[in-house]
């Protein structure tokens, strides 16, 4: 008969949101809904599949890599966008970067100058300002 140890147990009901380190935040999920405050970690990794994610507070980096996610910041430094299908609504931003196809982007406001730094690479992608 084989045995099993009480770490099998405990890491098997462990929540697909953890620290990654302690700045940052990661969230592995699918279909979840997620508020999570960049004011306490404010760098932010998020690999998922249908999320509907809310970050508050300034954000650092917003990495997010999936399909069809949901996302709105607050404020972001940095944000990416990878993968396709995802539709985020930022504050206020100072670069974004996207690559994948068929994502949205909308900003409100550039962290300096007139617009942020952005950077695209792949097809059907929309960045734009909102008022």
């Amino acid at each position: 008969m084989k045995r099993t140890t009480g770490a099998v147990l405990v890491l098997s009901m462990m929540s697909a949101t953890a620290a990654i380190a302690d700045d940052a935040w990661m969230l592995n999920d699918s279909t979840a809904k997620v508020t999570h405050d960049c004011g306490r970690q404010p760098r932010v990794v998020i690999n998922a599949f249908r999320d509907e994610v809310t970050l508050t507070g300034a954000c650092s980096r917003v990495s997010v890599n999936g399909r069809s996610n949901k996302l709105v910041i607050e404020s972001a430094a940095q944000l990416a966008v990878h993968g396709t299908d995802n539709t985020v609504d930022v504050g206020t931003v100072g670069a974004i970067v996207v690559i994948g196809a068929e994502n949205k982007v909308s900003w409100k406001v550039a962290a300096a100058g007139k617009r942020p730094r952005v950077s695209q690479n792949g097809s059907g992608n929309r960045i734009s300002q909102t008022p």
